[in-house]
């Protein structure tokens, strides 16, 4: 039997088990009990038949005529929870929608919800929704920071930062990048002269300062060879091989991508192939999403399936490509 089958789901089993914790310490025909809850003689045997495979204290005896039910004091069941132990119950809540309508159902969520007002501050969706909240204004922070940033760097000029934790730096910026799947300022530290990279989300403001007499101390070469140390020492990184059907280079951007060692030759087929080392994102995979049918992922096949699983994502956030 499936458990969907089990008089458990049956409305008419929780009007009379609500019926008996209404009704403790007395006794009641079960005349009584059929006609005021609207159950069958039969289909009352079949709920407390059920209800006898818990120890409740329920004692059903004949007198005369009558089939009689004594309702002893029902004990409340004492569930006591760890704050982890809670919010990992919340995390099942949403399961509960699968059974919207039923009578257990209703239950379980009027006392949960005498739960959480009983336990304020304890609510794991309402601090979903703040951090959802601080989330998107991280993004729209990001979004300016980074506008910001490439403006002083087209400027020359340093980008003062302020970051969490009341921490200030002066950096020389010489480009916006992903890494570690977070897009980062990498730039010269003005107070050592050292290449340091920043996370844009750790980043509380920015402001520009004139350079002075600053000079740059790093080539572009070298500010490569750092970016691509960073990402051999994460281990994320892979050689991408694209047939580009659109050989429009002008449509061809690589935006905050980091793409190392490109490479661009011609098939005997007269296709266009480009390759380059790239780190493994979902910013990647949303960048080839851009790009749409402008290019065909030759190469490597674990790149194909992650982007065949981001797009199943996207389409449909609650089931992953095979």
């Amino acid at each position: 039997m499936k458990f969907t089958d089990s008089l458990f789901f049956s409305d008419k089993f929780w009007k009379l088990l609500s019926f008996i914790e209404a009704h403790p310490k007395q006794i009641c025909t079960a005349a009584q009990i059929s006609n005021e809850l609207e159950i069958d003689a039969k289909e009352l045997t079949d709920y407390f038949s059920f209800l006898g495979l818990f120890q409740l204290n329920i004692n059903i005896f004949k007198s005369g005529n009558e089939i009689k039910v004594e309702i002893g004091e029902l004990k409340n069941v004492k569930f006591e929870l760890s704050i982890s132990e809670w919010l990992s119950l919340q995390g099942h809540f949403p399961l509960l929608e699968g059974f919207n309508g039923k009578t257990f159902n209703t239950l379980l969520k009027e006392k949960l919800h005498i739960i959480e007002e009983e336990n304020i501050g304890t609510s794991l969706y309402d601090a979903l929704e703040i951090e959802n909240e601080l989330q998107e204004s991280r993004t729209d922070n990001s979004v300016s920071f980074s506008l910001a940033i490439e403006e002083i760097n087209q400027a020359q000029n340093i980008a003062e930062l302020t970051m969490t934790g009341e921490k200030y730096l002066d950096i020389f910026p010489h480009k916006l990048v992903h890494i570690d799947g977070f897009l980062n300022v990498v730039g010269e530290e003005i107070g050592d002269g050292c290449l340091v990279h920043i996370p844009i989300g750790n980043i509380v403001s920015v402001v520009e300062k004139e350079k002075g007499s600053y000079s740059p101390n790093f080539s572009v070469h070298e500010l490569n060879d750092f970016i691509q140390a960073l990402r051999t020492v994460s281990g994320s990184e892979e050689r991408l091989v694209l047939k580009m059907k659109d050989q429009n280079k002008q449509e061809f951007k690589t935006g905050y991508h980091f793409m190392a060692d490109p490479y661009i030759t011609t098939n005997m087929d007269g296709d266009v192939i480009w390759a380059a080392s790239v780190e493994l994102s979902d910013e990647l995979y949303e960048w080839l999403y851009q790009l749409g049918d402008k290019v065909e992922i030759l190469d490597p096949t674990s790149i194909r399936d992650g982007y065949a699983n981001y797009l199943c994502s996207k389409n449909n956030p609650q089931k992953k490509a095979a």
